[in-house]
């Protein structure tokens, strides 16, 4: 985020697509822990976005 500008700029990049096999939520999370780890980012300093009323591809209710 750059508040040094009018109006105030929010930049989004792309770090990595990441090839997983199963897409339950569970499966999704692990991938996810797994990369922060490697890049060393800790999740407790993350944000994120969500999008309630979305199941994902595969198993309603698997942890994420």
């Amino acid at each position: 985020m750059d508040i040094s500008s009018t109006p105030i700029q929010v930049n989004e990049y792309v770090l990595e697509f990441l090839k997983v096999d199963d897409t339950s939520g569970k499966s999704l999370f692990d991938a996810i822990i797994d990369e922060l780890k490697i890049v060393e980012l800790d999740i407790n300093n993350l944000r994120g976005q969500r999008y309630y009323n979305r199941s994902n591809m595969k198993g309603k209710h698997q942890g994420v």
